[in-house]
């Protein structure tokens, strides 16, 4: 006789569960900190920006060896965009638990994917027909900078060339995490 239930939650979930615990993670150096350093440390990016480490530090925590974005691309937009393209699960419209990619058309390097985040909320259209997300966020502040410094819940309008990963259509190929490290506190 069973004692007791067997409880699951999506994937998706998951991945959102443990990107809330990031709530409040504030730089304590330009793109540095402790909890900054372990978020960007996988994806050898210390020191650099860290919206993409965020995201994918979150779905590491959440799946471990089952979360399918690579270390090598874990911390590039744009890189994760090819990747996301090149594995099918691409796509135009928001949906809820995908990763949200914004193109940024004034960057260093040119027009790219250059700010990321993890969709929580997908906004029914406004009046003008404007869909509008709310995700977490690293590397942010409250204006929307992608140079900011903190990691929050974010409301943007989706831009013409905004795009979105649908990470979990390619969960077939999972990739080996070995450098699963626990996470320092959050420093609030």
């Amino acid at each position: 006789m069973t004692t007791g239930l067997l409880r699951t939650i999506p994937v998706t979930v998951a991945v959102a569960n443990a990107l809330a615990s990031f709530d409040g993670a504030t730089e304590t150096g330009d793109n540095m900190g402790e909890f900054i350093n372990w978020l960007q440390k996988p994806f050898g990016a210390i020191g650099k920006p860290w919206c993409g480490c965020a995201v994918n530090r979150g779905g590491r925590v959440a799946l471990g060896a089952l979360w399918p974005i690579p270390d090598d691309v874990g911390a590039g937009c744009q890189a994760m965009h090819d990747w996301a393209k090149a594995h099918g699960c691409l796509s135009e419209a928001p949906e809820l638990h995908a990763i949200a990619l914004f193109w940024h058309e004034k960057v260093q390097g040119g027009p790219r994917y250059a700010h990321t985040g993890y969709v929580i909320q997908v906004h029914p259209a406004d009046a003008k027909g404007r869909i509008a997300i709310t995700s977490w966020e690293g590397n942010t502040n409250a204006d929307g900078s992608r140079e900011g410094k903190k990691f929050m819940k974010k409301t943007r309008v989706v831009g013409p060339k905004d795009c979105f990963i649908l990470w979990w259509l390619a969960l077939a190929a999972p990739v080996t995490d070995t450098r699963a490290t626990p996470a320092p506190a959050v420093p609030r």
